[in-house]
């Protein structure tokens, strides 16, 4: 799935979507051979909020936040849908939360705050004070583990964390101001790849690969090419690197092993952006670049391991997500108010309408939580529970 959406990280609440059967309303749609059906469920916060996090008690049978953002508080709440506890800032929406949920930090007036799920204080870290250019220079990375990386753009270095706020390692990455360093965690917090542009006029791109505590475990140059998304597979085999060559001005995808930083394939010059892979880390499907006033937008599959395109289509809608379950073959495409059932030879099964939601391109995104029977989209205020069954 495409992940600039929060709410695709959180798969901690899986099991509670996937159980909710009761006090939804129905709705009906054929396909061959299959029937799809429609429930949509109310999400409890009162109030306007950006982002939330859920508990995963699938006894209750209810979709109970845990972590309600707002544009100007954090609010944790009790499993009884209480508030157990607020914190007032400004800066609400650029809130950074770990892929499992049990994590979150955000700016608190001239300081960094790290605090658990449970809305227990960690620690917490002091920047220079507000309206020095250092400020917008810090990166913070939060892993499941609860480790933090501070990325360091004034001084071109980072710093790991651990999730009570100790050092566990520092490194130099550049030799000055880098606006280009950038750093994800995989999802169970092993890894962390940086990507930094090393000196001027970005001829000299590198890639590092650091362990949960920080310890560096390889060094890449990519030369005249600048890592622009960073994707870890699910079994942590591959790492898809998505760049930009500037000796041809033009994108690509490349394929590392893990382990070394080898590149197993490349694959130059295809416009491609937002690689998702899927759940058995065989393929990775992209998107090509939408052009606003036009119609349709093109979708390609690969796979991994070999680099072969197994299919390029071109969909007559913008494309706002999408996920594949290869082991069953199905791939779902969202669009504004459709959802599209591709098989893996790009050839579409089915085509499933509902009613267009407001500010949904910004906020209509598949969940996580999804399965090829069971297919849960997140929207402003609820969510849309599609389940196909015989």
């Amino acid at each position: 799935m495409i992940k600039n959406h929060l709410f695709a990280a959180y798969a901690s609440c899986t099991l509670l979507w996937c159980s909710m059967a009761t006090d939804l309303a129905a709705q009906e749609l054929s396909q061959t051979g299959k029937q799809l059906t429609f429930r949509k469920a109310e999400i409890p916060i009162e109030g306007e909020y950006i982002d939330a996090v859920f508990y995963t008690d699938s006894l209750s049978q209810e979709l109970r936040p845990k972590i309600i953002i707002r544009k100007e508080s954090v609010d944790f709440m009790t499993r009884a849908g209480a508030l157990q506890h607020r914190v007032v800032t400004r800066t609400g929406r650029y809130a950074t939360i770990a892929v499992n949920g049990k994590f979150i930090g955000f700016y608190h007036p001239r300081r960094f705050v790290v605090y658990k799920d449970t809305g227990e204080l960690l620690w917490q870290d002091a920047p220079p004070e507000e309206g020095s250019e250092d400020v917008p220079e810090r990166g913070y990375r939060i892993s499941s583990q609860g480790n933090v990386c501070i990325l360091l753009r004034r001084k071109g270095s980072i710093i790991f964390h651990n999730q009570h706020g100790a050092v566990l390692a520092e490194h130099a990455i550049t030799d000055g101001m880098s606006r280009t360093l950038e750093g994800e965690w995989s999802s169970d917090g092993q890894y962390f790849v940086v990507s930094a542009t090393i000196t001027g006029m970005y001829r000299d791109n590198r890639l590092f690969l650091f362990d949960a505590r920080g310890a560096k475990l390889w060094e890449k140059s990519m030369d005249n090419r600048w890592a622009v998304e960073r994707e870890f597979s699910p079994q942590l085999r591959w790492l898809l690197l998505m760049y930009w060559d500037f000796d041809v001005r033009k994108s690509g995808i490349a394929i590392l092993a893990v382990q070394d930083g080898s590149i197993a394939h490349d694959l130059s010059q295809i416009d491609l952006f937002n690689p998702a892979i899927s759940s058995d880390g065989k393929y990775f499907l992209a998107r090509g670049s939408y052009v606003k006033g036009q119609p349709g937008q093109k979708a390609a599959l690969f796979d991994i391991q070999t680099g072969i395109k197994r299919f390029e289509i071109f969909l007559p809608k913008r494309i706002l997500d999408y996920v594949i379950f290869s082991d069953e073959r199905v791939i779902y495409v969202l669009h504004d108010s459709e959802i599209v059932k591709l098989d893996m030879s790009g050839a579409v099964i089915s085509n499933f309408a509902f009613e267009r939601q407001e500010g949904s391109e910004d906020i209509l995104r598949i969940h996580r939580g999804s399965t090829a029977d069971r297919v849960l989209i997140r929207t402003s205020k609820s969510l849309l529970y599609m389940n196909v069954s015989e």
